[in-house]
């Protein structure tokens, strides 16, 4: 039997010391669920999706409930999913719905297709017994008036206020979280789930729908990225890193040479967690902080980190 893993993030970013004590607790749950599921010998798949549902439903990060809002301030909510053996894969994009995770792996499972956006995502939804949700919580309405405000006082057009306003609160511009694993069988699996950047323009889709930008799973190794979302597509940074363990790196070297790459030629910051078919686990990022948890066959507790 193949080395069980699991690794999870809550989001690269400039985390303020409140939100991430809370975010930390949260991965906590969210890898001992996904734990919970290889333990009784479920898939990868099965694993990664239960432990971002875990996260989607926490308000504290910016997937599912607690999402950011774009410009009009309303939320429009991004998934997928992604098996490494088959290489098949579900997301949607612009979806309201509670889970958009679960949505995104019956994309998957239920059609030819691999991405469903708008309104055509929610119509397969609803087909799919899934209810119109409002992920919307108080604390977000508060922070997109606040920067509504900001931006129409701006004494330029780079928006200084704001600037200023999203220094002292980093925590709400928005980021993504993930989870890749490896179970019993060797198979590796991610799932990735968002509310995209606080004040995006109605109709943005970012790198967590898109296989190879945000995600990638293969029979080699499974990938995740958070951060500035148009870098990873930009550089195709998942298949990046599918790529490297492919030609022999070692996945402490992968994680740090692809956020690396992705500043390098775009200017973005970004996180990574990674699991090899052989129970290996990386992370890195270049911001702050990425809340991040991994359990893996023999410890007894996850390591949970900053």
């Amino acid at each position: 039997m193949a080395r069980k893993a699991i690794i999870v993030n809550g989001g690269a970013g400039p985390w303020q010391e409140k939100p991430l004590e809370k975010a930390l607790s949260g991965i906590r749950r969210a890898v001992l669920a996904g734990w919970k599921v290889l333990q009784d010998g479920g898939s990868a798949l099965d694993a990664t999706v239960e432990a971002v549902v875990v996260m989607e439903d926490d308000p504290v990060f910016n997937a599912g409930t607690g999402s950011c809002l774009n410009t009009l301030g309303f939320p429009e909510l991004e998934a997928l999913v992604m098996r490494g053996d088959t290489l098949e894969a579900g997301a949607v994009a612009g979806a309201r719905v509670k889970n958009p995770v679960r949505l995104a792996r019956l994309v998957m499972e239920k059609t030819d297709h691999v991405i469903l956006y708008g309104e055509g995502a929610m119509m397969f939804a609803r087909a799919m017994g899934f209810e119109e949700y409002d992920p919307v919580i108080p604390e977000r309405v508060e922070t997109y008036r606040e920067m509504i405000r900001l931006l129409r006082e701006g004494s330029s057009e780079r928006w200084p206020k704001l600037r200023e306003f999203v220094k002292e609160h980093p925590e709400y511009l928005g980021d993504t979280v993930g989870a890749v694993a490896v179970d019993g069988q060797g198979l590796c699996a991610v799932a990735t789930s968002t509310g995209g950047v606080f004040l995006k323009m109605p109709g943005r889709m970012g790198d967590s729908p898109i296989p190879g930008a945000g995600n990638y799973a293969t029979k080699s190794c499974a990938v995740s990225l958070t951060g500035e979302g148009e870098g990873m597509i930009r550089t195709l940074a998942a298949k990046r890193a599918s790529d490297l363990i492919d030609s022999g790196m070692e996945p402490e070297d992968v994680v740090r040479k692809v956020v690396q790459e992705v500043h390098e030629k775009t200017g973005k910051m970004c996180g990574i967690i990674l699991v090899t078919a052989d129970g290996r686990t990386a992370s890195y990022c270049n911001t702050k902080a990425m809340p991040t948890g991994a359990m893996w066959d023999g410890l007894e507790e996850p390591v949970v980190k900053i």
